[in-house]
């Protein structure tokens, strides 16, 4: 975390705290961290069925999903990664989610995220993708919530079960 310079958030807005979760994410000590506290809230804590996968939005998201996936698979359950590209990438067959093989078709999926700020990279392109591929959301995770623009309500009002790691408060 950084404090006391100005840095601009994905929403645009302007901060004098930036919470950069990559620098910790990319590390394996960090993922392996991120990656146990995230799986709790994806599977032990879960009161429904199991989620079948673990999505992520580019570039933040895919390494959490992995992350979670790995920690899982050592716990004896499976549960693959679906990457999520905020755009097509243009060539090749040109799409939007890479998928792994082993991933049902209509899965239960949890969306994971790096920093809740506004909550668009979640709304507006991690589930929609998910949807329109025909997956169900299962609940929706971060690493922290920033707890501005009431971007966790909006995403419980959506109908989606949302959980964190860490309130910004609580990393101050």
């Amino acid at each position: 975390m950084r404090r006391g310079e100005s840095h601009t958030l994905s929403s645009g807005k302007i901060s004098d705290i930036y919470v950069d979760v990559r620098k910790v994410a990319l590390d394996g000590r960090g993922a392996r961290l991120i990656g146990e506290a995230l799986c709790h809230l994806t599977l032990e804590a879960s009161t429904g069925p199991l989620p079948q996968a673990v999505a992520g939005v580019e570039l933040g998201g895919i390494p959490l999903a992995t992350a979670v996936s790995l920690i899982a698979d050592g716990r004896g359950w499976s549960l693959p990664v679906v990457a999520i590209r905020k755009t097509p990438k243009g060539y090749g067959t040109n799409r939007r989610l890479e998928i792994a093989e082993t991933v049902p078709k209509r899965a239960s999926v949890v969306l994971v995220d790096d920093v809740l700020t506004t909550g668009g990279t979640l709304l507006k392109i991690g589930v929609p993708a998910l949807e329109e591929a025909g997956f169900t959301i299962a609940k929706i995770l971060t690493v922290v919530d920033r707890q501005e623009n009431e971007a966790r309500e909006k995403i419980i009002e959506a109908g989606y079960s949302f959980n964190t790691i860490f309130t910004l408060a609580e990393l101050l």
